[in-house]
């Protein structure tokens, strides 16, 4: 005996092959896997990049007060105007904002000194995924900015004209971004 399907103009037969399944399937896992390891990648590029965009943010600000020779709050000065504001940084994750006390008994003035003498204005904080792997023109370097003009100097020296961070993954010491500060306060990343 022989079935015939009736079909009528208003009903349709319903579902999907096993092959339509298995293609659909195939695709999406396909389309998945790209997505997740190019997204590995990217994202850590994504952070070294941000961080660094951040970084410069932060010394944009220090540069503001300066140039608008804000007072400082906390210790040591209780609301006097700092001798400059500057940014300190070190291998392989220190990044500090400070007030510049000036010079002092054992002190340089233009370079943060960590005893105390200068104040904090924030400590920046780095991702893990990254280090601070080169800062030249030494491996701790200060940069500041002298009120009102907010003119760069580069640790306490007047005659350095550039300063240079470079930040790299940790996972991938090659993938890297430079920033370089110059003593008229163009800040570059490449």
């Amino acid at each position: 005996m022989v079935y015939v399907l009736k079909t009528t103009k208003n009903s349709r037969t319903q579902g999907f092959t096993l092959i339509e399944l298995v293609v659909t399937i195939a695709i999406i896992a396909i389309l998945g896997g790209l997505v997740l390891f190019g997204f590995g990648n990217d994202g850590r590029q994504f952070t070294l990049d941000s961080n660094v965009q951040n970084i410069m943010a932060e010394v944009r600000t220090v540069q503001s007060l300066a140039s608008s020779a804000a007072p400082f709050e906390g210790t040591p000065f209780n609301g006097a105007v700092p001798a400059a504001y500057g940014v300190f940084f070190a291998r392989p994750s220190t990044i500090i904002l400070f007030a510049d006390s000036g010079s002092g008994v054992g002190k340089t003035e233009g370079q943060y000194d960590s005893l105390g003498v200068d104040g904090i204005v924030k400590i920046v904080p780095l991702d893990n995924l990254l280090a601070i792997t080169s800062v030249s023109p030494t491996d701790s370097t200060s940069i500041v900015y002298t009120p009102p003009h907010a003119r760069g100097i580069i640790n306490g020296s007047p005659a350095l004209s550039e300063a240079v961070v470079t930040l790299a993954l940790q996972s991938d010491p090659s993938r890297t971004r430079t920033i370089t500060f110059n003593r008229v306060n163009l800040i570059d990343a490449n």
